[in-house]
C-alpha cells in the first residue's frame, strides 16, 4: 500500500497510510508514505474524498463506514479470509456492507471472490518499485553471483527441509526480517537463485475452527481456498526485476507471469517439486540462468508505476 499512497502523491493527489492506533512508517521501505491514525481520517476526511481498505480489521471497517468519502473500495490482497474475533470477514463482500468498489491484485483472487460471494472485482495489480529497466540493469553477470537466496518467513521450515539436499560448497543465504529495502536488493542483485518457500496463507486446523463455531468470536480463523491462491506475492516478482532466476510455485498474482520457459516451476506446492526444480536450477550453467532471469524479466517489467497510475484513473474517473 506505501507504494500506491506514494504514486497518488507523486500525481498531486494528498494521499495517506491510515492505521488504527499509534502510526508508524514502515523501516522496511527507501520512501515510506506519510502514515495517520483513524481519528486524524475522520477529522480530515470530506465527500469529494476517497477510501481504499486492504484489511477486514474492525477498527478498519468501523472507521471507513462512518466516514464521509463518496467512494469506498476493498482492495483485497488475495481471497483468504479472516473470520472471528476483530475481523468483519466475509461480511465485506455482504449486501449490507459499505464498499462501493471491490478491486483485487489478482485475476486468480478475483475469479474466486465472484464464485463464492458473486462481487466483480476490478483486477489493479503490483509494480515495480523503480524503473524496471535501472533494477535489472545494476544485476551482476552469473559468472559473479553467488549461491542461493531464500526469506525466512511464511513456510521457512521448508528451508530445513531444502539444505541437505544442497552441496556444503554451495552458499544459501537466508534473509531474515529486518533488512532494509536496499539491502534486500543488493542480495537479489547478488545471488544466483531466489527460492521462494512461501505456501501462501495455510488453512486453519479443523480443531481451531471447531472451537470457533462452539464457542463464537471469542475466537477467529481463516478461511482459505483449498488451492491456497495468494494475492500478489512480491519476492519472486522482485527477483525477477532484479534478474535473479527464481525457483517456486506460482501463486494468485504469481499465476499472471510464472511460467516453465521463465522459473524453475514447482508443482502445486508440493515439497518434492519443489526439491527437485532446486536440484535441476543448481545443475544449470551460467548462461541456462541467464536465460531464464531475462525471460522472467520480460515477464514482470510490464507491472510499472504508469501502467498502474493509467488503470487507477480509470478506475477511480480521475
Amino acid at each position: 500500500m506505501n507504494l500506491f499512497v506514494n504514486l497518488f502523491n507523486d500525481n498531486g493527489i494528498t494521499s495517506y497510510m491510515v492505521l488504527p492506533k499509534e502510526p508508524i512508517q514502515s523501516g522496511f521501505l527507501n520512501q515510506p508514505a506519510p502514515v495517520i491514525d483513524s481519528s486524524t481520517m475522520l477529522e480530515m476526511c470530506n465527500d469529494d474524498d476517497v477510501i481504499i481498505d486492504g484489511w477486514q480489521m474492525d477498527e478498519i471497517y468501523d472507521s471507513t463506514r462512518i466516514a464521509s468519502a463518496r467512494r469506498k473500495i476493498f482492495w483485497h490482497h488475495g481471497c483468504s479470509i479472516p473470520i472471528g474475533k476483530g475481523y468483519k470477514g466475509e461480511y465485506v463482500y455482504s449486501d449490507d456492507s459499505c464498499y462501493t468498489d471491490y478491486w483485487n491484485v489478482s485475476g486468480a483472487c478475483s475469479d474466486y471472490i465472484k464464485s463464492q460471494y458473486g462481487i466483480e472485482s476490478s483486477v489493479l495489480q503490483l509494480f515495480s518499485p523503480d524503473n524496471p529497466d535501472e533494477l535489472y540493469s545494476g544485476s551482476l553477470d552469473y559468472k559473479n553471483r553467488k549461491g542461493i537466496l531464500v526469506l525466512w518467513a511464511r513456510g521457512a521450515w521448508r528451508i530445513l527441509k531444502m539444505l541437505p539436499k544442497i552441496s556444503s560448497t554451495t552458499t544459501v543465504t537466508i534473509a531474515y526480517p529486518g533488512y532494509s529495502e536496499n539491502t534486500w536488493y543488493e542480495l537479489l542483485h547478488s545471488h544466483r537463485l531466489f527460492v521462494s518457500v512461501d505456501q501462501g496463507v495455510r488453512s486453519t486446523p479443523l480443531w481451531q475452527r471447531a472451537k470457533y463455531r462452539l464457542f463464537g468470536k471469542e475466537n477467529n480463523y481463516w478461511k482459505v481456498p483449498s488451492s491456497r491462491l495468494l494475492g500478489f506475492p512480491t519476492p519472486p516478482f522482485e527477483a525477477a526485476l532484479c534478474g535473479c532466476a527464481v525457483v517456486g510455485a506460482p501463486m494468485g498474482g504469481g499465476l499472471e507471469w510464472m511460467n516453465k520457459d521463465n522459473c524453475y516451476l514447482a508443482e502445486d506446492l508440493k515439497l518434492e517439486s519443489l526439491l527437485d526444480q532446486v536440484t535441476l536450477a543448481l545443475a544449470a550453467n551460467d548462461q541456462q540462468l541467464e536465460s531464464k532471469a531475462r525471460s522472467a524479466f520480460e515477464s514482470v517489467r510490464i507491472f510499472d508505476k504508469e501502467k498502474a497510475w493509467t488503470q487507477i484513473c480509470s478506475l477511480l474517473s480521475i
